[in-house]
């Protein structure tokens, strides 16, 4: 024990007096431990984070949207109350319009966006079709992206469609998307159905000669790095549908 203490009799007698202190040897250790640590940089990984705040603001969502289906059962009890005790018909606007009207896009709606394109960048584009029902994210787009054009805009049509007007709408997008622009006059719309089921009012725009590799790099106003556009996509295409 004297060796270890080079000899400092004091020394062993204050530890007999006051007790055993490792203050010193911690500090030394702690030091030593800091003199031979590197730095490491952590970058966090930016994909991550955008599908964790997706996630994060998709729960948000569904917890708004049980609310919403409680109120919305709620005005249906107080309609069906209303008529029993009066014979008469309360004029509210119908629950499930109102349900529909919600937009749960307008909360953070710059950074869902930012989060979506950043996701968006990293996978291979299978259609160059963006489209939405949220009019905050459709406002975003139009707000952040210059240049685009309107190429149509319908009014009052049903949800329900039959399949070869679909396949007819899916075939024009497809010609929208691959083929140069010249203006509206250039598309040929199917017949929708305007009579039945419940009405949609429809938007759709143009952004001629920009892909949507190239949508997501102006969106987050980054380099375009690299193609991965496999399907020739020449134009991107924005659609919004609204009660």
């Amino acid at each position: 024990m004297g060796r270890i203490h080079q000899g400092e009799e004091t020394s062993l007698k204050d530890i007999f007096k006051n007790g055993f202190s490792i203050t010193t040897s911690t500090s030394q250790i702690r030091t030593d431990i800091l003199k031979n640590h590197e730095d490491v940089s952590f970058e966090p990984d930016p994909v991550f984070l955008s599908r964790l705040f997706l996630l994060m603001a998709q729960e948000l969502d569904l917890q708004q949207s049980e609310i919403d289906q409680k109120l919305s059962s709620s005005i249906d009890d107080e309609l069906d109350l209303f008529t029993r005790m009066t014979g008469e018909e309360k004029i509210l606007d119908p629950p499930q319009e109102s349900l529909l009207k919600n937009d749960y896009g307008a909360y953070m709606t710059g950074s869902r966006m930012a989060a979506w394109f950043q996701l968006m960048k990293k996978t291979a584009q299978e259609s160059a079709f963006l489209v939405t029902t949220s009019q905050a994210v459709f406002d975003n787009i139009i707000e952040n992206l210059t240049g685009l054009e309107k190429v149509c805009c319908i009014e009052g049509i049903s949800c329900d469609q039959l399949e070869t007007v679909k396949k007819a709408f899916d075939q024009c997008l497809t010609h929208l998307a691959t083929t140069p622009w010249s203006g509206p006059d250039q598309i040929s719309l199917p017949d929708f159905n305007y009579e039945s089921g419940r009405k949609l009012n429809f938007k759709l725009y143009i952004l001629s000669e920009t892909d949507p590799d190239d949508v997501c790099n102006l969106f987050l106003k980054d380099k375009i790095l690299s193609k991965r556009n496999k399907n020739n996509w020449l134009n991107t295409l924005i659609g919004f549908f609204g009660i």
